[in-house]
């Protein structure tokens, strides 16, 4: 990672071990390489309420967001770590995903901080209660109406706000991603992530996404930082894990489903060349995580393994989320 400006780990969601992992990297990253800077699947204002439970343990702030078991464990324990790192080397999570309901509670917190507001703003932040006005409202909506608003005041917001959250909320107002058009998320992710990166330069950044964002064949969101990102040419290091007889927790029905393309899968179609490749990736290891680079692999019909990642995680056995956590 020293050589690194930023280090992506692609995953399948909602695995319980992954959960273990990135407590153990994070925690490494920050003690041997100074790595602060935590990229997430998640929105901008998610992100900052995120950072706001870092700082005070309040569980408040994260109440309405969806995580699993395992997810807000994980959260808790770097919370426990977090208070022990002096200021200049704690954890911040970065959002660089669609925007969820979490943008109006950010701007409540954030009205809250202003003082000697004007009506006009009181009315605002009395609006941001009202629940009737904003239920059953896409959240693409909902931004435009909180946009319209911010840059009407913007210089108010300038004058008034601490410089981050200044920072934090004209990155959510700017904030065009959105999770049903697919073929549109990558590219605004990476948007999130050039106007973060260039508010905040010389950062380095450990990030873990689903992978089809970090896929190096496609246009993803690694693939496009790579590409368009002079700074990380070269700078960006890629690691996709591969799960063998694993299991995922389903959001949407709530049930333990089997992982069945895993990204071996997808690209080696010949049962007999992906067992040899899962024996050499295991390297007759009882290990269960392996982690081998792409390049070295011995056989000359996997390029495109080789193309889309530069190393691979090689997971077996492993269960899903135990379920959804429940945020009183």
């Amino acid at each position: 990672m020293m050589n690194n400006k930023i280090l992506l780990i692609g995953e399948n969601h909602e695995v319980a071990l992954n959960y273990i992992l990135y407590y153990h990297l994070i925690k490494n990253l920050s003690e041997e390489h100074d790595v602060k800077n935590i990229l997430i699947e998640k929105g901008i204002s998610d992100a900052y309420l995120i950072n706001k439970y870092m700082e005070s343990g309040n569980e408040e702030y994260l109440q309405n967001m969806f995580f699993t078991n395992e997810g807000l464990t994980l959260f808790k324990k770097l919370f426990v770590y977090n208070r022990k790192l002096p200021h200049n080397k704690k954890i911040k999570f970065i959002g660089v995903d669609a925007e969820s309901g979490s943008c109006l509670k950010m701007l409540k917190i954030i009205l809250g901080t202003m003082d000697s507001i004007s009506p006009e703003f009181k009315e605002f932040k009395s609006l941001l209660d009202n629940k009737e006005h904003w239920y059953g409202r896409k959240i693409t909506d909902i931004l435009k109406e909180v946009k319209s608003f911010v840059l009407s005041h913007e210089h108010v917001f300038h004058y008034k706000l601490k410089t981050d959250d200044y920072n934090w909320l004209m990155m959510v107002i700017q904030n065009e991603a959105d999770r049903l058009k697919p073929s549109l998320r990558n590219k605004k992710m990476f948007n999130n992530f050039s106007r973060y990166d260039k508010t905040y330069p010389n950062e380095q950044y450990f990030g873990f996404l689903g992978q089809n964002h970090t896929d190096l064949r496609g246009r993803s969101f690694a693939f496009l930082i790579n590409e368009r990102l002079k700074d990380f040419k070269s700078l960006t290091s890629v690691i996709n894990i591969h799960y063998e007889n694993s299991y995922y927790l389903n959001w949407f029905t709530g049930h333990r489903e089997e992982i069945k393309v895993p990204l071996i899968n997808e690209i080696i179609n010949n049962k007999r060349m992906r067992k040899k490749i899962i024996a050499y990736l295991k390297n007759d290891s009882p290990c269960e995580i392996i982690l081998a680079k792409t390049t070295s692999i011995p056989f000359d019909n996997i390029n495109e393994l080789k193309k889309s990642s530069q190393h691979i995680l090689y997971f077996e056995n492993q269960d899903a989320a135990s379920g959804i956590a429940t945020i009183k």
